[in-house]
């Protein structure tokens, strides 16, 4: 699957720097811990009310990280010259 690139970074109100910034976020180690555990549980079908709450959140939030990830990767390899 590929992003289209069709947004430079001025066009998404960033920088350059700013749209390499967010093309290279991750979760922090411990929320990565955190969701591991709550994959895990899920997995094995231990996972209660509160931690499937969790994890929904958990799992909205990298949905809209990724999509962002996406722009500024997009935004970045048109600043540059290359397709994405």
């Amino acid at each position: 699957m590929s992003v289209a690139v069709t947004e430079a970074p001025a066009a998404i109100g960033l920088s350059l720097d700013e749209c390499r910034i967010l093309a290279d976020l991750k979760l922090s180690v411990g929320d990565q811990e955190r969701l591991n555990t709550l994959l895990a549980q899920n997995k094995a079908g231990t996972l209660d009310a509160a931690g499937t709450r969790q994890l929904d959140e958990f799992l909205d939030r990298l949905d809209d990280l990724n999509v962002i990830k996406a722009r500024a990767m997009a935004a970045v390899a048109k600043a540059e010259g290359h397709a994405a």
